[in-house]
């Protein structure tokens, strides 16, 4: 029974071990994920600039902010430094650079080692680096930081049992944290010894696992950092000795406790007169400060010894103390409103910038295609309008009975000549820039005049379905006629076998619809978000600006562009505007 008993204890024990490794594990894995997303978050907001010193003036910024961060530096795609900061000694990474350029420069990934004891501010630190992606000189690089273990510590020592003997340490034995000392920074540890004669014991064995010649010790490995966590129960049966001197002298023992006990009556009943009460009211008036309550100071004895002396010094210094707290909570909400004030105007000024940018580079875009489209249509249209005269003259002169196989040629050369006049006229319409001339219409009416006057081929099936009451838009008549004819040319381009094609208007939600659906093959899911870009084109022949040209006009027309594509089932491009009143 004692022994069931025994066996039930331990299994009990192993349980509370290992839901308590668990707990630490959670510990640093948050640490380091923590550590992790402040850094890409500084990448991602800060490190825009290709100069040097603006590096430099970023991080030391940063840095300065930062009190976990102790160093940090920017490589670039070779694994030359291009910056530094580090307010406390030079940070040396030589010993970890190869693994650096492997993990962070060569293969993108988070490289997460390097643990030291900085010998000067008694600290345990790691380095951590993370891939930055062209922004050096417009190239990858690394930053890599030296980060303070000191956080990890009070994380880990929050959740511990105060009757536990807690050990993390890495796979070569270097310790990292103990339940007696914290983040360890003696450079030698008293717990090398332990840590070494743990790792000989689960060599080659599967973890977790318990070690029972160990007080029952409990051995897990954090998967992330794959550092080892130990813990194990310190209650021994220190006692054993006093019980056996307790049965063999109880009397002494028994009279000797009482005389302490009256002892410690007589001496409590002192210190609580001449000390402990006075000290309680000098407490009492420290926390009414710490916690800035309204709540008068309890009167202070003044006896004419050591403790009324310092009474009285305790007051004034805490009068004055009072009157700089009310100035510095006065001077942090001047500052607080401040720094609003200030995120709000680089917020403003942020989004200002973006703006613009992304405005000039669409016009030097557009200035750049405008410029392709004036040589294409100087040097290509005019030779393409000499070569199709050509080729009316020897049709007329040839006349009715030409060759089959000329014939065949000529067909060939007309339908070039139409296939490279129908590219210019798409590079032509993405960089045409003009004045819009608005009109309000009924867009049913103008879809079926734009349907009337485009060719359709034999095989395809118009279906149509009109709103039976006018849709009144406003749009350029010109531009939308354009964005429609596009529409529909892509759509017969891949139905050559033939097929359906749906033409609808209808009223939705208060704004007028316009849909245009094919039946053929559909476009994959991958790219669907790409097909309105312009020059990208699917085609074995095409310039990839036809449905540029739509989100265009779209753009320009205030319409919401919306695509439903399915593979084997077609596509369905619907174009919502706004409800105007005739």
């Amino acid at each position: 029974m004692a022994s069931l008993t025994t066996n039930n204890k331990q299994k009990q024990k192993t349980l509370e071990s290992k839901a308590l490794n668990e707990q630490i594990s959670l510990k640093i894995d948050s640490f380091i994920s923590k550590q992790q997303i402040i850094l890409e978050t500084f990448i991602d907001n800060f490190i825009k600039s290709d100069s040097d010193i603006a590096y430099n003036q970023t991080l030391n910024s940063f840095v300065g902010n930062m009190a976990f961060i102790n160093d940090i530096v920017i490589l670039d795609n070779t694994g030359t430094q291009r910056a530094y900061f580090g307010p406390y000694y030079k940070f040396d990474y030589k010993d970890i650079l190869d693994k650096i350029k492997q993990t962070t420069l060569k293969d993108k990934k988070i490289f997460f080692g390097g643990l030291k004891k900085n010998p000067i501010r008694k600290q345990l630190i790691f380095t951590m680096a993370l891939p930055l992606q062209q922004v050096v000189n417009g190239r990858d690089g690394a930053l890599l930081a030296q980060i303070n273990m000191k956080s990890l510590e009070d994380e880990i020592l929050s959740i511990l049992p105060q009757d536990s003997f807690v050990l993390v340490f890495t796979q070569n034995g270097f310790l990292i944290f103990s339940s007696s000392d914290g983040i360890s920074t003696d450079l030698n540890n008293e717990y090398n010894n332990v840590t070494t004669k743990l790792l000989n014991k689960i060599k080659d064995k599967e973890l977790p696992m318990v070690i029972e010649e160990e007080d029952n010790g409990f051995i897990s490995q954090n998967p992330l950092s794959l550092w080892y966590i130990y813990n194990a129960s310190t209650q021994k049966e220190q006692f054993s000795g006093f019980i056996s001197f307790y049965q063999e002298n109880w009397q002494v023992c028994i009279l000797s406790i009482i005389f302490v006990f009256i002892l410690s009556l007589v001496i409590s009943s002192y210190i609580f007169g001449t000390i402990e009460a006075p000290v309680r009211d000098m407490a009492k008036a420290i926390r009414i400060i710490e916690e800035g309550s309204e709540e008068p100071f309890p009167a202070l004895p003044t006896y004419d010894n050591e403790i009324g002396d310092l009474c009285i010094r305790l007051a004034r210094m805490l009068d004055t103390i009072k009157i700089k707290f009310d100035l510095l909570a006065e001077q942090q909400h001047d500052l607080e409103e401040i720094n609003q004030s200030l995120e709000l105007r680089v917020g403003s000024r942020t989004k200002e910038l973006k703006t613009a940018l992304n405005e000039l580079i669409k016009k030097e875009r557009l200035a750049a295609i405008g410029q392709m489209a004036s040589i294409v249509s100087h040097e290509i249209k005019n030779p393409l309008a000499v070569i199709s005269n050509s080729i009316y003259l020897i049709k007329a002169r040839l006349g009715e009975n030409i060759e089959p196989k000329i014939q065949k040629n000529i067909n060939v050369i007309e339908g070039e000549i139409r296939q490279a006049n129908s590219i210019i006229e798409e590079i032509l319409g993405y960089a045409r820039s003009r004045e819009q001339i608005l009109n309000i219409v009924d867009l049913t009416l103008y879809t079926k005049e734009i349907l009337s006057s485009y060719p359709i081929p034999n095989n395809i099936k118009v279906e149509t379905s009109f709103y039976k009451e006018p849709l009144y838009v406003k749009i350029d008549m010109e531009e939308m006629k354009q964005a429609i004819r596009n529409i529909m040319g892509n759509a017969f381009e891949v139905m050559p076998e033939g097929g359906n094609f749906v033409v609808k208007t209808k009223l939705e939600k208060g704004k007028a619809l316009l849909s245009l659906r094919d039946s053929g093959p559909g476009i994959p899911e991958e790219i669907q978000n790409k097909i309105f870009t312009p020059f990208f084109t699917t085609k074995a022949r095409g310039t990839g600006l036809g449905l540029a040209v739509v989100k265009k006009v779209a753009s320009r027309n205030k319409a919401e562009l919306i695509l439903n594509s399915q593979v084997g089932k077609g596509t369905k491009i619907t174009l919502l505007f706004n409800r105007e009143e005739k």
